[in-house]
């Protein structure tokens, strides 16, 4: 009996509740994505032109930003085109943080707290993560046309993967703390 106790004691504890809540959301986006490139007709070609816009979007503010640093860069299509050194990097879909967006919308949606704050912090903190993924498409821009590929691998693969999955982290905990009505003692 004092294993169970024990157990629903864990279960319960914030932290946990915490991982569980985004384990569930993270599957339910492998979910609704595998659904997505399933689908056929209008859902499908939607989801495209979504995905097409958002790499012109990704892209076009890369390009300016890596002029602004005194790159020799125009956008193609969907490419960020060094042309001095003739090299191309796209920007596809896995570049566009769509999964971290759904990730953090649910996360803050989920969480105790006001609707009031909610609604100006999720779409805040979707400004955020396409600034956080700006600033990360540029270095890999770089990166990709500076540096032997291993270098652009590593900082694709990981690197950068961790540096913007570690910033919306850090504003979900942002939200716990300031907004939630997590007790200050149980936040993460």
């Amino acid at each position: 009996m004092r294993e169970i106790n024990s157990l629903k004691k864990t279960l319960h504890h914030k932290s946990n509740l915490f991982l569980l809540q985004m384990a569930l959301v993270y599957l339910s986006w492998k979910l609704l994505y595998y659904g997505i490139e399933h689908a056929e007709g209008k859902w499908r070609e939607g989801w495209l032109s979504l995905v097409h816009q958002l790499s012109l979007f990704y892209a076009d503010v890369s390009v300016l930003v890596l002029r602004f640093m005194g790159e020799a860069v125009k956008r193609e299509g969907i490419g960020i085109h060094f042309y001095e050194l003739s090299r191309i990097v796209d920007v596809e879909e896995h570049c566009l943080a769509i999964p971290a967006m759904y990730i953090f919308i649910f996360s803050i949606a989920l969480f105790s707290g006001s609707w009031k704050n909610k609604l100006w912090f999720i779409p805040l903190g979707l400004l955020g993560i396409a600034f956080i993924n700006v600033m990360r498409l540029v270095p890999l821009a770089f990166v990709f046309a500076h540096l032997p590929d291993k270098y652009f691998i590593f900082h694709h693969s990981f690197l950068f993967v961790a540096i913007t999955y570690g910033l919306i982290l850090a504003m979900v905990r942002i939200w716990m703390k300031y907004f939630s009505n997590i007790e200050a003692s149980q936040n993460i």
